[in-house]
């Protein structure tokens, strides 16, 4: 069952990044991170009342506080700047890189152990998406000069993401993985809403409906029921082990990428995320 939920908000992310680029025709790629944010909280706190959530403890609080600094403000507001400038095919790419870092995080922060042939699947996974992007680089970009631009906003937010990821985790072993992110996001609620209102622009009622519906999916899905399914997974699978299932979620963006922007999905892409399953599964045994 965690590997059920695992999948599941690993589906509510895979398209997250296609769905940003495409967004950013229209809106600051910053000002769609904060703004996916607030509309993701309204319904997070819509839930807590209904519900009459029992209020976080002290400590909790402070590790909800936490777990937001990584996954709705810093992961994403540096993921979405470094789309701007290179591929969503090799941010997804590089993104391959966030398990791994979860995985190790989690080791740190959770004190969880795992034997030593799981690294060595989790490295061999990752060095090989790393291989694919270097392949798709080369065949794709003309010029390095945006393709380090990009690398390095994405780089910084790798970081903030296995930390939020892994926090998020820890906390959804102790309390409903719901009440998690739902809990995250009303605490950092009063700030995306003042970033919602300072970065507005002045044409936001004159957007496309496609982009309406764009920031919907990124509020409802990838800020929200997203980390529903994926906390709960990470807190019944192990936030170490489970954390590599997300070594499928670059091949999600592929497909995102492919279908609603025209970015070319090639047989080698293909190839090595059967690969990456192969060795998913070599992990997990």
């Amino acid at each position: 069952m965690p590997y059920l939920w695992a999948l599941l908000g690993i589906s509510c992310f895979a398209f997250t990044f296609p769905v940003t680029k495409f967004a950013m025709a229209e809106l600051d790629p910053v000002f769609i991170t904060v703004m996916r944010a607030f509309i993701a909280s309204l319904f997070a706190i819509g839930y807590l009342v209904i519900h009459k959530a029992r209020r976080p403890t002290s400590q909790q609080a402070i590790q909800l506080s936490l777990t937001a600094l990584g996954i709705v403000f810093g992961f994403p507001i540096l993921a979405s700047i470094g789309i701007k400038t290179t591929s969503v095919s090799h941010a997804g790419i590089i993104s391959a890189l966030l398990p791994l870092a979860t995985a190790i995080v989690a080791s740190l922060i959770t004190k969880e152990k795992a034997k030593i042939k799981f690294w060595l699947c989790s490295g061999m996974a990752a060095s090989l998406v790393i291989l694919l992007s270097f392949n798709f680089e080369l065949s794709h970009i003309s010029t390095l000069s945006s393709l380090n631009t990009g690398d390095i906003w994405l780089f910084l937010a790798l970081p903030l993401g296995a930390f939020g990821y892994a926090m998020g985790g820890r906390l959804a072993q102790s309390m409903p993985s719901t009440l998690v992110i739902c809990w995250i996001l009303a605490i950092s609620s009063p700030v995306s809403a003042i970033l919602t209102l300072y970065l507005m622009p002045d044409n936001l009622w004159q957007i496309s409906l496609p982009t309406v519906v764009s920031i919907l999916y990124l509020a409802l899905f990838s800020q929200l029921l997203g980390f529903v399914f994926w906390n709960k997974g990470l807190a019944q699978g192990g936030i170490t082990k489970m954390s590599q299932l997300q070594l499928l979620q670059p091949f999600g963006t592929l497909l995102g990428a492919a279908v609603l922007i025209g970015e070319a999905l090639t047989f080698t892409q293909l190839s090595v995320c059967a690969g990456v399953v192969g060795l998913i599964y070599l992990g997990k045994k």
